[in-house]
């Protein structure tokens, strides 16, 4: 059951970038895919790991805006020495700076984004009871991808 959860996130990763337009200064963008941790936990080497991200998007001027969202993402863990099995949860705020850039006039565009996080990790046993919660802290979050119109104020 486990792996068919993690393909269908990894599909799901493939394909969705959902973005709805509202008079092109407004967009909502919900969105799942693949994490790989940058560094590992400690001694705990993470396994790639999954998650979902919700981001509100103001265009304060065509093509570049101010973003502002919430994420979820979980990563496993090998068991260690004493045969226990934690999950690693990270869960957390962002803030920062978009901007698209329209190659032509075929809907195709490059998006990237800087910004900050203000998230925390916790770290859960198998029956899901958390052990250790590290406390909220600052990071930096960049992203860039590309962003295919729809048509009807939808893009991919």
């Amino acid at each position: 059951m486990k792996n068919q959860v993690v393909l269908i996130l990894l599909v799901t990763a493939l394909m969705v970038t959902i973005s709805a337009n509202a008079q092109n200064q407004f967009s909502l963008e919900i969105r799942s895919g693949a994490d790989f941790a940058t560094q590992d936990l400690g001694d705990v080497p993470l396994k790639t790991g999954y998650g979902f991200e919700g981001i509100l998007n103001y265009d304060f001027i065509a093509n570049l805006g101010i973003y502002g969202g919430w994420g979820w993402n979980k990563f496993a863990a090998d068991s260690d020495d004493a045969g226990v099995e934690n999950d690693f949860e990270e869960t957390g705020y962002m803030l920062g700076l978009s901007g698209l850039i329209p190659l032509g006039d075929g809907g195709v565009g490059i998006y990237a984004r800087a910004g900050g996080i203000y998230n925390h990790i916790e770290i859960e046993n198998v029956a899901g009871d958390i052990n250790e919660d590290s406390g909220h802290g600052w990071g930096w979050q960049l992203s860039a991808g590309v962003d295919l119109s729809l048509g009807s104020g939808w893009q991919l």
